[in-house]
């Protein structure tokens, strides 16, 4: 997909965070591209289904906003609507340095678990499913090496 990237943008006072130390979550973000996967909705349950994501996304406090994409598969180019961060959202992080990602990714954590896990479990399933992105796994490599020390 062209015209986003995955990116650490949205800062979580909760669930991988806390109030006063929020970690860092993944949407899209303008610019660049990034592989992953595109989910058919079946015709007969659009509706539904469609009405369980967009529960789920957009009524994260106004961080996302839904897009249409234009989005490659092994089929052909396809219309997909995702879900993009809202840059006007105060739960946007804005653009971090490497340094402030790996020590945010590697400290942070709240009742859901550490932001260490959920890279961690972003990075093995992309590999699992053959998606390369050399920042996710530089950056997972970087805060493991933190977490090592």
């Amino acid at each position: 997909m062209f015209g986003y990237h995955r990116s650490f943008c949205i800062k979580t006072p909760l669930g991988r965070g806390s109030p006063e130390y929020p970690g860092l979550v993944l949407a899209l973000d303008a610019g660049g591209s990034c592989n992953g996967v595109a989910f058919r909705l079946p015709a007969k349950n659009m509706r539904e289904e469609l009405s369980v994501v967009w529960a789920r996304e957009m009524a994260i406090a106004g961080s996302y906003r839904a897009v249409w994409v234009r989005a490659q598969t092994a089929k052909g180019p396809i219309n997909a609507v995702t879900f993009a961060i809202n840059r006007d959202s105060d739960r946007y992080a804005g653009k971090l340095s490497e340094e402030e990602l790996v020590e945010r990714l590697g400290t942070a954590s709240g009742y859901l678990g550490s932001c260490a896990e959920y890279l961690e479990n972003t990075v093995a399933h992309m590999r699992e499913r053959g998606i390369r992105d050399a920042q996710m796994f530089r950056l997972q490599r970087l805060v493991s090496e933190l977490n090592s020390d």
